[in-house]
């Protein structure tokens, strides 16, 4: 389906508030570029619905609680998140 094709389907939707799971930065790209074609609320939530789904496995409770999910997800796929947690993690590390 065509990105022009998908707008005029979310548009005819009447959809007020928008997921969009798209993944980083491709959901936030994507968001930015329709900001002005889409009158609804765009939230991105990333693998949200793959954690749902069961595509992809969460971390258990306890790494959770620790605010270690990211380094699960890491060892669960270093070759597609290394660069992007080397890059983005250390502005939150107080």
């Amino acid at each position: 389906m065509r990105k022009k094709d998908v707008v005029q389907e979310i548009k005819n939707s009447g959809a007020q508030i928008l997921f969009v799971g798209l993944g980083c930065p491709r959901q936030e790209v994507w968001m930015a570029e329709q900001r002005n074609a889409i009158n609804a609320v765009m939230l991105g939530v990333g693998a949200a619905f793959d954690f749902h789904a069961g595509v992809k496995p969460q971390s258990p409770a306890w790494l959770q609680r620790l605010g270690l999910e990211w380094f699960f997800r890491l060892l669960t796929e270093p070759r597609r998140l290394w660069r992007r947690y080397l890059y983005h993690n250390p502005r939150f590390v107080t």
